[in-house]
């Protein structure tokens, strides 16, 4: 496992949910996406699964499906302190070897965001482009005033703070 301390410009993320978006990975990275090198790749073995009562999906093992998302490299160790946050302590990095979709002809050796297993989920795969149709305006929102916590709590406080902000049971609105 990696931390941001020992985090380079050659390490890659792969992420499957609402960072896939462009928007989502600069406003919680704090970089511009532009200056990423982003590359679609596979996951077999695992399938992005909604999360109940959430909009954001956690994989779940299952050797039939693969997964599509995101290979992200050139993050600062700053940009992943930042996704870290954002993520949360329901997650954490963990190994996994992704496909890319194209421009390589090998495997990536990458990190991706595991759960902890404190998630309920649905049977049904998760969507992105459904996501990004009728959730990503209002995820935006509540995003930027997530990250806007991003040094002066930890993730833990900043759960805390915003399930007492906003009164709800779910802080899943900022998280995936």
């Amino acid at each position: 496992m990696t931390t941001p301390a020992l985090w380079t410009g050659d390490d890659c993320l792969f992420v499957f949910g609402s960072l896939m978006d462009r928007d989502v990975l600069s406003l919680v990275s704090g970089m511009d996406a532009s200056s990423l090198v982003l590359q679609p790749g596979t996951l077999h073995g695992y399938q992005q699964s909604e999360v109940v009562e959430e909009c954001y999906p956690v994989l779940v093992a299952n050797e039939s499906s693969s997964c599509n998302g995101l290979l992200i490299q050139n993050l600062t160790p700053l940009a992943l302190e930042r996704i870290l946050f954002f993520e949360g302590e329901e997650y954490f990095l963990a190994p996994v070897t992704v496909v890319p979709q194209a421009g390589q002809a090998t495997n990536v050796k990458a990190y991706y965001f595991r759960d902890a297993g404190v998630y309920t989920v649905r049977a049904e795969p998760w969507n992105f482009e459904a996501w990004q149709t009728e959730h990503k305006a209002s995820f935006m929102v509540a995003s930027e005033q997530y990250m806007a916590l991003f040094g002066t709590m930890t993730a833990a406080e900043a759960d805390a703070h915003w399930l007492a902000l906003t009164g709800e049971s779910d802080a899943g609105e900022v998280a995936a």
